[in-house]
C-alpha cells in the first residue's frame, strides 16, 4: 500500500522569493497580532487599495496583500484606529519553485518527504528529496 499525503500548499501561498506581490495566502493579521480590515470596508479606515480600484491584486477578505508592490512586503490595513497599516509576517517556503508542493510518501517501511515540481500544466513532475 502507497500513500502520497500533501502537506504543502501552493507556492503563492507563501511569500516566497521577491516582495510578496503574488502572495496569495490567507494570513489575516499583522506582525504585531493586530487582525487585518477588509479591503472592501471603510472602519477603521477609508483604504487607497479597494477590490474596485485594483481588482487583479487579490484584495479579497482582510487577507494581507503587496496591492502597491512595497519593498517591506505584504501589508494591510489593521481594525486598530490608531494604526492604519501594518506589514504581515508571511513564511517563506523552502519549496521555491513555480508550482511546488510538499508531500509525504508512506509506504509499509518508507517514509519520506519530497518537494515536488510539476509543470504549468501538470502533467509532468519532477520529485526532490527534502534536504
Amino acid at each position: 500500500m502507497i500513500c502520497i499525503l500533501c502537506l504543502g500548499i501552493p507556492l503563492e501561498q507563501y511569500l516566497g522569493e521577491g516582495i510578496g506581490t503574488d502572495y496569495r495566502g490567507t494570513e489575516a493579521k499583522t506582525q504585531r497580532g493586530i487582525p487585518c480590515q477588509k479591503w472592501a470596508e471603510k472602519i477603521p479606515h477609508k483604504p487607497n487599495y479597494t477590490p474596485e480600484k485594483h481588482p487583479n491584486a487579490g484584495l479579497e477578505e482582510n487577507y494581507c496583500r503587496n496591492p502597491d508592490a512595497d519593498e517591506n512586503g505584504p501589508w494591510c490595513y489593521t481594525t486598530d484606529p490608531a494604526m492604519r497599516f501594518d506589514y504581515c509576517a508571511i513564511p517563506e517556503s523552502a519549496c521555491r519553485q513555480p508550482h511546488c508542493y510538499t508531500w509525504l510518501l508512506l509506504t509499509p517501511k518508507f517514509l519520506s518527504m519530497f518537494n515536488v515540481q510539476l509543470s504549468r500544466e501538470g502533467s509532468e513532475g519532477e520529485l526532490l528529496p527534502q534536504s
